[in-house]
Order: structure tokens, then C-alpha cells, then sequence
């Protein structure tokens, strides 16, 4: 007979690179499902850019992640240019 546990995971681990939590289920030293924690880490994010204006959200999207900050800002600038209509010239695009 298999016997099946249930072992918390995280929020701090070393091969984590951001808190996250799961509930890891075991079965013989065997993991068969991984069942995460939905918004442990729940910056609230959506409140603070209600009093902001779309230049300053700018600033706050460099730091939703510590290690993709660079793509976080240039999604943003990329989706307020698309909304805006904006056409950037072709040396903005290849940088």
C-alpha cells in the first residue's frame, strides 16, 4: 500500500528565485502533484496605480520583479505605446 503525504514547500527556498508556495504531495518519495498557494506574495500593485498617472507607473513596473525588471518596464512602455498609438522610430525598436 502507497503511502501519501502532504509536505509544505516554501515560501523561502535556495532554488526558488521569488517566494512561492506549494503544497507538495508525496506518494513512495515520489511527488505527483504540486498544488501552489495563489497570492501569497500579493503586492498589491492594482491599489497603487490607481493614483498614479501613466508616467509614474513607470517607476513601480521596474519593480515587480527583482530580476526581469527590464522587461517589465518595457512590456509597459510597449503597451502604452500600442494604446496611444505612438509609432517609435525604427532605432527606438532595435534597441
Amino acid at each position: 500500500m502507497a503511502h501519501r503525504s502532504v509536505i509544505p514547500f516554501g515560501p523561502q527556498h535556495p532554488v526558488l528565485p521569488e517566494p512561492l508556495h506549494l503544497d507538495l504531495v508525496i506518494e513512495d518519495d515520489r511527488v505527483i502533484e504540486a498544488i501552489p498557494q495563489i497570492g501569497f506574495v500579493h503586492r498589491g500593485l492594482e491599489k497603487l496605480t490607481e493614483k498614479r498617472d501613466m508616467h509614474q507607473f513607470g517607476y513601480i513596473a521596474e519593480r515587480i520583479c527583482g530580476i526581469c525588471a527590464v522587461g517589465h518596464s518595457c512590456g509597459y512602455a510597449s503597451a502604452c505605446e500600442g494604446m496611444l498609438g505612438i509609432e517609435v522610430p525604427g532605432r527606438v525598436q532595435y534597441i
